[in-house]
């Protein structure tokens, strides 16, 4: 059996990286952000070589730096879950509608920060107001050290539930 590979990436075009190997799959197709092929095992160095080449032909050093794009400033007290709900009827998110992501300010952690997993923490923060947030930063273990008492945020909304309660959750993104 062939592997198979799915992809996604921005700001490469990987169907155009794809398409510059095309000789290489049994199978290939997608768009511009996302792709799935298959192909030999015996084939994957060379695409590795070749995706490589095509991609350092078509990036720049600004296009690999890490960007958040921020579409919102939110203070924490208009967080609700009338809030999450519109934005739930924005879905489905995907190229050409990114999930909206907002600023929140001044946070303080309310809580010492709890390791979930190997490298995620879950946070309890407050507002200015003292609005009681619960947040996940998913792969910060690595950067709870770097946590400060006032600080800015960046996050997409969810609504969650579980143990009988209903609640706003936030992922933290720095």
């Amino acid at each position: 059996m062939s592997p198979w590979l799915s992809a996604q990436h921005e700001p490469y075009h990987l169907l155009n990286g794809l398409t510059s190997c095309a000789d290489l799959f049994d199978k290939f197709g997608g768009h511009s952000h996302a792709a799935g092929i298959t192909l030999k095992r015996d084939r994957i160095a060379e695409l590795r070589r070749r995706l490589n080449q095509h991609a350092a032909a078509h990036l720049s050093d600004e296009d690999l730096q890490p960007c958040l794009y921020i579409d919102a400033e939110l203070p924490t007290d208009e967080i609700s879950f009338e809030l999450v709900a519109q934005l739930n009827a924005l879905e489905p998110y995907g190229a050409g509608n990114s999930r909206p992501t907002f600023l929140a300010r001044n946070l303080c952690i309310a809580a010492e920060p709890r390791l979930i997993g190997e490298r995620h923490l879950k946070l309890h923060v407050r507002g200015p107001q003292g609005r009681p947030l619960e947040t996940i930063w998913w792969n910060g273990a690595e950067k709870m050290g770097a946590l400060k008492m006032a600080w800015k945020w960046s996050t997409p909304l969810r609504r969650a539930s579980g143990m009988a309660k209903r609640f706003c959750s936030c992922r933290c993104r720095m």
